[in-house]
């Protein structure tokens, strides 16, 4: 009887999450019109940035293995790069098969460090940038449809309703 009531009750709670979810999907679907692009283009913009916050370990790894292994960066398009920072290292301590120092591969993992920290900080600016547009322009939307439905009531509603009601309606405006 307990096992029956305890399962009832959790198939309610996972439909009404679902009616919740489904709600508030369709509220930000009809509620972001105009806003939709600035929308998917944060989302896109979240995708990069975790993309370049997992690429952040890359550069550390491409050093120990340099310093402990004595293996070259394997980064297609990096060769161009690590051979004109050679010049700052000394070729004379290189291992049979190795191309590049030491000190070019730390320049390079620096430098690619600093790339990559300056994506995460651009999208992380744009992601902030989009939310308070989008939040302002949905908030102000949804002042002026409270204030035109308050304003579509009628007197008698209005003199029905306590005023202490009516004033936190208007001070969330």
């Amino acid at each position: 009887m307990v096992a029956l009531r305890k399962k009832k009750m959790m198939v309610m709670s996972m439909t009404m999450m679902r009616r919740t979810t489904t709600s508030f999907a369709l509220f930000l679907f009809h509620n972001l019109k105009g806003e939709r692009l600035w929308v998917a283009m944060a989302a896109i913009l979240t995708v990069i940035q975790v993309g370049s916050e997992l690429l952040l370990a890359f550069p550390f790894k491409f050093i120990l293995d340099k310093i402990l292994s004595h293996k070259n960066p394997n980064i297609p398009f990096s060769d161009p790069i690590l051979s004109s920072l050679e010049s700052f290292g000394s070729p004379t301590n290189l291992n049979a098969g190795e191309a590049h120092t030491q000190l070019s591969v730390i320049i390079f993992s620096i430098i690619l460090l600093i790339l990559l920290g300056l994506i995460n900080a651009l999208t992380t600016y744009t992601q902030n940038s989009i939310a308070s547009i989008v939040g302002k322009n949905l908030t102000a939307r949804l002042r002026k449809r409270l204030f035109d439905q308050l304003q579509r009531l009628t007197l008698e509603w209005h003199n029905r309703q306590k005023k202490e009601t009516l004033y936190s309606v208007s001070s969330v405006m």
